[in-house]
């Protein structure tokens, strides 16, 4: 009997140690991300950046290595936007929204993405990435006031995304 719990242990101990188990049920259930940021700019402003980052990289010419490309705007008011983007290799698609609040001189900004694919569990952060490059890429994060608020439990694989290279599930 200790012989069989021994190895019993001992597989559990390796299944841990490969990153299976317990740190992976801190995931999302399902390929998706959920991100908030706060700039002390008018909505407005944040908006219109957003928008025309999402514009700027509507095709696969910024893809190389990354995945700052492939993105496509479906709906723009003032308070929301929401837009796809395509990985580099068009396999999976990532349907994001943003939603815009004004209060107090800041803008805060909620960001959801979620694969598109119903059986994606795993998304190497590329849903976290795809929100987070839009910000970079429109220079938000140089604003003011600029906080992003986010992690593994709001996002599948937060803590593995390196948003400069693109890295197929």
């Amino acid at each position: 009997m200790l012989v069989k719990l021994t190895v019993i242990c001992g597989f559990l101990f390796a299944f841990a140690e490969l990153g299976f188990g317990a740190d992976q049920t801190s995931y999302p259930n399902h390929a998706s991300c959920k991100a908030d940021w706060t700039f002390a700019l008018p909505c407005t402003e944040v908006h219109d950046k957003l928008k025309a980052q999402i514009k700027a990289w509507k095709g696969p010419d910024n893809c190389g290595d990354g995945i700052k490309c492939n993105y496509k705007l479906t709906f723009s008011n003032g308070g929301a936007i929401r837009a796809k983007h395509s990985t580099p290799d068009l396999l999976f698609v990532d349907a994001m929204a943003f939603v815009l609040n004004e209060s107090g001189g800041l803008c805060k900004l909620k960001g959801s993405s979620s694969r598109t694919a119903k059986s994606a569990t795993l998304d190497n952060g590329a849903n976290y990435c795809a929100m987070h490059n839009l910000v970079v890429g429109a220079k938000l994060h140089e604003a003011e006031g600029y906080t992003e608020s986010s992690g593994d439990t709001a996002c599948t694989q937060y803590s593995v995304a390196n948003c400069e290279v693109y890295t197929p599930v």
